[in-house]
């Protein structure tokens, strides 16, 4: 199963969940997706899907996927982790309005450095990314320094706006 999930922002996200979709709508998708699609203004009409969720569903979601497709929110990147799956990040942009700021394509830049998740920063190469993915997969390395490297980043981000 491809879990696709968009956190609980209220900025929509619906340029993903289009991306998904459509990719399902084509059959490109051979195997289940389910979507946690948040506040968006598009309904998929070729995917299962919730607009929120339990944090109980959420993680029995997370644990039974083969693919994670997240927004880069700091809480599903370390549940995917935590949890042995590698996520394909996709981060909220301000040019599409999907964020006050580029917040997320900053935590995904340095994430990418922690060779722990999958950096998308273009949607044209969703559909490569899920045929490659296993491929993908086997060049990084998911370890608990991967969750160290993302708490110090944290750390460091906050004690620069507390200064």
């Amino acid at each position: 199963m491809i879990f696709v999930t968009v956190g609980l922002e209220k900025f929509s996200f619906s340029r993903l969940i289009r991306a998904v979709d459509s990719l399902a709508r084509r059959d490109i998708l051979k195997e289940e997706v389910f979507m946690q699609i948040g506040s968006g203004d598009y309904v998929p009409q070729h995917c299962s899907w919730k607009e929120k969720m339990s944090f109980a569903l959420f993680i029995r979601r997370l644990e039974s996927c083969r693919i994670v497709i997240s927004h880069a929110g700091v809480g599903t990147i370390l549940l995917s982790i935590q949890n042995n799956k590698i996520p394909i990040v996709i981060p909220r942009l301000k040019r599409f309005k999907e964020a006050v700021d580029d917040h997320q394509l900053d935590l995904v830049r340095e994430l990418d450095k922690s060779n722990a998740i999958i950096p998308l920063y273009d949607m044209r190469d969703l559909e490569v990314y899920i045929k490659q993915y296993d491929q993908i997969i086997s060049t990084k390395k998911l370890e608990i320094g991967n969750v160290d490297y993302l708490n110090n980043y944290l750390e460091h981000i906050f004690s620069r706006k507390r200064s």
